[in-house]
């Protein structure tokens, strides 16, 4: 089939264009792929993969998961809000409620 022209300058057009770093696996890939006791993959016994993936693991933080219920986060008052007063206390309390729902009823609008 190379014989004919045409088809020899398509497939090494192909070839040519073919990107082989693309094509290598990425290594969350690598990673699934060591788990395979059944194959010798990148002609690694299945012992030696286990430890580069527990070479990989050291390093992992298990992700945060966040709370099931929607909380504000809010940083804690400092000296200052201390020093206030109760009605001051109070006034500055609304004040940022008011700036939350304003907030969240902006975010409605918009979705």
């Amino acid at each position: 089939m190379l014989l004919f022209p045409s088809i020899r300058n398509r497939a090494a057009d192909f070839f040519m264009e073919l990107d082989i770093e693309k094509m290598k696996f990425s290594i969350g890939e690598r990673y699934w792929l060591a788990n395979k006791f059944d194959y010798d993959y990148e002609g690694k016994t299945y012992e030696e993969r286990m430890a580069w993936k527990a070479e990989e693991d050291k390093d992992w933080i298990p992700p945060i998961i966040g709370p099931e219920k929607p909380q504000i986060l809010i940083n804690p008052p400092n000296k200052e809000f201390y020093g206030l007063n109760e009605q001051e206390a109070q006034k500055m309390a609304e004040e940022a409620k008011s700036l939350l729902m304003n907030d969240w009823k902006e975010h409605e609008k918009r979705y």
